[in-house]
């Protein structure tokens, strides 16, 4: 599949309570062709949010639905926050194409770049295990941040980068 370099989609990620007419509209005006909802949040649950969030989405005609799940040593361990994850999609029936890892917040990190690492190898470790489709979602300086210049091998990545217009100019994260 070739995609022209022009071609560009254009999502949303949101962390409050969206209806399926605000995505809707967004859909319809914003040109928004895929919604990435939060459903899990940095101290360890299910995002209250999150599941209508998802069927909203897929109500309003989104072609593809994610969700981004903030797990940090915040809010657990990584095994905790990996079962509350996937007892939080069954009991909700979340339906979703790719869990995205919102790698941020250092202050909510373990202070150190050694257990930064340690934890997040830990993290990757057990989304490969899960069978669930992942990605992590990060910018540049978080990721140095809290990893330093360590590069680690995962499936697939997004990262941000705010430059007030429609290129992306920046480099990713190490590993991305």
């Amino acid at each position: 599949l070739a995609v022209p370099s022009q071609a560009r989609a254009f999502g949303i990620d949101v962390s409050s309570g969206v209806s399926e007419s605000q995505f809707s509209s967004g859909h319809r005006h914003g040109n928004f062709s895929f919604a990435i909802p939060r459903i899990w949040q940095s101290f360890g649950r299910g995002d209250p949010n999150g599941a209508a969030n998802v069927r909203n989405a897929h109500a309003a005609g989104y072609s593809k639905v994610d969700g981004y799940a903030f797990i940090c040593p915040n809010g657990g361990s990584v095994s905790s926050q990996i079962s509350g994850l996937f007892s939080y999609l069954n009991e909700n029936h979340v339906d979703i194409d790719t869990v995205w890892l919102d790698v941020e917040a250092p202050s909510l990190w373990t202070g150190s770049v050694s257990g930064n690492r340690n934890y997040m190898t830990e993290l990757i470790d057990a989304m490969n295990k899960s069978g669930l489709k992942y990605g992590i979602y990060s910018s540049p300086g978080e990721w140095s941040s809290l990893f330093g210049s360590w590069r680690i091998l995962f499936p697939r990545c997004c990262y941000a980068t705010y430059d007030a217009g429609m290129k992306c100019s920046s480099e990713p994260f190490p590993g991305c």
